[in-house]
């Protein structure tokens, strides 16, 4: 259920969701932002934050399972930073601006940014990285992407948002396809997603005997 619930918490804005952890960069208003973490385990969580030469002005380190970790920028000049925030091999980063000059920058960069990424969308047709097929009593999810390493499996019962069942799987260079036993929904139209990070690949309705 922590899982299921770190999905919700993604639509609070800017935030990674990891294999088993969430981090999201909080703005506190008046240049205060905090560096929230939250984990299924305890890590070694190092922060840092950065200006746009790449020099670090704060480091920390923190070993937890959950905190949340405010820094203040208000002394800091007119500029973008960056905040690094960094544990086990998972990296994520979320840049802030300090200034009405430095916030203007910054927001025509993001707009830029939206705008190649819709243009690079249009010109070429998202290719299908993932395939979802069923038997009488069998769910199959099978790979088209190879460079898929990790993948959330949600099976709903169609209505309800309790009922469900939720798998994890690291796809190996020998297994390219998995097989779920749907004997339990038997008789019950279901509702499949499958995700990488939070995002959703692919999804289908299937219908059980």
């Amino acid at each position: 259920m922590a899982r299921l619930t770190l999905l919700f918490l993604m639509l609070w804005g800017p935030v990674l969701y990891a294999q088993d952890a969430m981090i999201k960069i909080k703005d506190r208003g008046d240049k205060v932002y905090s560096v929230y973490f939250h984990a299924d385990y305890e890590y070694d969580v190092i922060m840092n934050l950065v200006n746009e030469r790449g020099s670090s002005l704060v480091r920390e380190k923190v070993w937890s399972d959950g905190f949340e970790k405010p820094f203040n920028l208000q002394e800091l000049p007119a500029g973008v930073y960056t905040f690094r925030v960094r544990y086990s091999d998972v990296t994520f980063e979320h840049s802030v601006a300090v200034g009405m000059e430095a916030e203007q920058l910054l927001a025509e960069a993001r707009t830029e940014k939206r705008k190649q990424r819709k243009k690079n969308k249009e010109k070429e047709p998202e290719r299908e990285r993932i395939l979802i097929s069923e038997t009488a009593e069998d769910l199959h999810i099978a790979l088209v992407d190879e460079d898929i390493s990790a993948l959330s499996i949600f099976v709903y019962v169609e209505g309800s948002s309790d009922d469900f069942e939720y798998y994890y799987w690291e796809p190996m260079a020998s297994k390219k396809e998995q097989t779920y036993d749907l004997k339990r929904f038997e008789g019950v139209p279901l509702r499949v997603e499958v995700l990488e990070d939070g995002k959703i690949l692919a999804e289908k309705m299937i219908a059980t005997n």
